[in-house]
């Protein structure tokens, strides 16, 4: 298999692993308090299954199945476009991540970080600053309703155009299967 992609697998499963880790432990957090919006629970629920197909997405492409590429291109997608409109954000991270943004809140580019995170709901204006970490100190008066930012993951991007340039992994047999074949021949 493509180095790239083996590349690709162990940034999807790392970031998958540490991404499902992090939400089921905000989960649980959120489950021991009375006051926790039922939204909350919802989206925590939702990303820690996007991280666990990002974990099975990576699995997938190590071992060389078709689903892997599949997989990776849905999730890579969805990390693509991070988002924040008057108290409205939307963003979902895994793995390495090189982000653009810009908007109302001001400009930023983040280089090289490594990890997992999500946002996604009805936030305070001054979430949707640090969602894009465009530098916004949360005592910054912004008005919630004209607050606008967009980040666009150019690690993503890069990876999601890759995978669409791979019509599918070579069929064959495996590293693994290659190896049981060879070992019986000498018996």
């Amino acid at each position: 298999m493509n180095v790239w992609l083996r590349l690709v697998a162990v940034f999807e499963m790392a970031g998958g692993a540490v991404g499902a880790v992090g939400s089921l432990y905000w989960l649980g957090h959120a489950l021991t308090r009375a006051a926790m919006p039922f939204g909350f629970l919802v989206s925590s629920l939702l990303f820690t299954g996007l991280f666990a197909m990002c974990f099975l997405a990576g699995l997938y492409l190590w071992q060389g199945d078709r689903r892997g590429i599949v997989l990776s291109r849905w999730v890579q997608g969805l990390q693509i476009i991070q988002l924040a409109i008057g108290t409205f954000a939307f963003a979902f991270r895994s793995g390495l991540v090189i982000v653009v943004a810009g908007g109302s809140v001001g400009f930023n580019a983040e280089f090289f970080s490594v990890g997992s995170a999500w946002a996604v709901g009805s936030y305070h204006a001054s979430v949707a600053a640090n969602l894009l970490n465009s530098g916004v100190a949360p005592s910054e008066a912004i008005d919630p309703e004209r607050a606008f930012a967009i980040g666009l993951n150019i690690v993503a991007i890069v990876i999601f155009v890759y995978l669409f340039r791979q019509r599918s992994i070579p069929t064959g047999p495996t590293e693994t299967e290659r190896a049981l074949r060879k070992w019986f021949r000498r018996r």
